[in-house]
């Protein structure tokens, strides 16, 4: 039977609505692109995109659900089928270590559960049917911040939208705190910050990493850099 005609995989229990989990993929030759992960278990993964990847190559992407671990994947491509503007791929993935099938398994529990109580996945919206709602997209960003008069580090940024930031850091910030942002949204221009922004921290969880994933809600934008954040969300989407 056809991977994409049957996604259970018995290694991890699934049984819920499909993920619809947003990522950037990265395929051997290409640039990141947008995707949505719609099953993730041990062995197998489901996503969909508007970007043709061949037959055997090899994807990666990463997973960031608040209340579960970030998970990083990497599969090949074993079938593809295609559905109007988009296409929808059915990935064997490499090899893993019962940790990394536990982050899945809790990572997959963690996105049904959001989905049973009304609590959706942050998603992106398009015009070309990909997706449901609209909050942020993913990204890969180097971000520096600052806490003013006690720290300053680096981080990652791994979704944006126009209103906040979901970062990934080693620091163990406190809830509540204010941070001024350094980054670039132009892959051209990182390492030469382009938006500075405050934020503040809503949410905060540990990752088995051992680093922290931290929810921040941007305040007191100037309408300029708003609009610039907003420009390149909207960018993605293409």
């Amino acid at each position: 039977m056809s991977l994409l005609d049957s996604t259970r995989d018995d290694s991890v229990a699934y049984d819920g609505p499909s993920l619809e989990c947003p990522t950037m993929v990265r395929g051997t030759s290409s640039t990141p692109t947008m995707a949505i992960v719609e099953h993730l278990a041990a062995t197998t993964c489901i996503l969909r995109s508007v970007t043709l990847f061949d037959e055997g190559e090899l994807l990666t992407f990463t997973l960031t659900v608040q209340g579960a671990p970030q998970v990083i994947v990497s599969g090949r491509v074993a079938e593809r089928s295609s559905n109007g503007p988009r296409s929808r791929y059915a990935l064997n993935l490499e090899p893993m270590t019962a940790g990394q099938r536990e982050d899945i398994a809790r990572l997959t529990r963690e996105a049904t559960y959001r989905r049973s109580i009304g609590q959706p996945m942050p998603d992106v919206s398009t015009q070309n049917g990909l997706t449901r709602s609209s909050v942020r997209v993913p990204v890969d960003i180097p971000v520096r911040y600052e806490i003013k008069g006690r720290e300053s580090g680096d981080a990652r940024a791994t979704n944006l939208s126009a209103g906040g930031v979901l970062i990934v850091c080693a620091a163990d910030l406190a809830v509540g705190s204010a941070l001024d942002l350094a980054f670039s949204l132009s892959q051209e221009t990182q390492g030469h910050p382009q938006i500075a922004i405050q934020a503040r921290i809503v949410a905060r969880q540990p990752l088995r990493s051992g680093s922290y994933s931290y929810n921040l809600a941007f305040h007191g934008a100037d309408p300029s850099v708003r609009s610039a954040i907003e420009h390149h969300v909207k960018a993605l989407l293409q």
